[in-house]
Order: structure tokens, then C-alpha cells, then sequence
């Protein structure tokens, strides 16, 4: 059972602090990857 208390609300920040980088690595990677295609297009 979960207690309203500051090690929850920590715990929550920390899981979306996880939550927003992994999504910017996803963003990343697919740019880097989009870049990546336009830059050589006969490699296809």
C-alpha cells in the first residue's frame, strides 16, 4: 500500500524524469536516422 508522502511523490518524479529522457533518446535516434537516409540515398 502506497502512503501519500514525500518518497512517493520522489519516486513519481524520478519515473517521469526516466520517462522524458528514454523519449528524447527515441527522438534522437530517429533524427540521427532520418539524417542519416537523406544524406545517402543511393545507399538504398
Amino acid at each position: 500500500m502506497f502512503v501519500d508522502g514525500p518518497s512517493s511523490t520522489t519516486r513519481s518524479q524520478s519515473e517521469h524524469q526516466r520517462l522524458k529522457t528514454l523519449r528524447k533518446m527515441k527522438v534522437s535516434n530517429w533524427v540521427l536516422r532520418l539524417s542519416f537516409q537523406d544524406r545517402e540515398p543511393e545507399e538504398r
